[in-house]
């Protein structure tokens, strides 16, 4: 059974790679046959200047330049704050839990107003 496996195995393998070295442009002898690797001919074109072509439906932003200068710099490294992730995403977690609450509790307010 594992021999049957094996021989199976190695004719899909010998399988695909005759059929997909045609595709990826090898060649026996001489030079490659042009091809790009999804299969299709590539024509070599005269090199033409690059067009300009200003972009439709993007937002402009300010130069980078103003936006660095805005930033804000810190002399003393020792003031700088960090931050920590796994604090900020618990105090997320726990404003989420606070909301969700206030709505419940709104909620039962009103249902039991509309059932009294």
């Amino acid at each position: 059974m594992r021999k049957l496996l094996l021989l199976c195995l190695t004719f899909g393998l010998l399988l695909a790679a005759l059929i997909l070295a045609p595709l990826s442009g090898a060649t026996k002898n001489g030079t490659s046959s042009g091809r790009k690797p999804d299969g299709k001919k590539t024509t070599k074109q005269a090199p033409t200047a690059p067009s300009v072509v200003t972009a439709v439906g993007f937002g402009v932003s300010r130069p980078v330049r103003e936006l660095a200068q805005e930033q804000k710099t810190v002399k003393d490294p020792s003031q700088v704050e960090i931050k920590d992730r796994e604090e900020l995403l618990e105090q997320r977690r726990e404003q989420r839990v606070k909301v969700e609450a206030q709505s419940r509790a709104g909620l039962m307010g009103l249902l039991r107003m509309t059932c009294s």
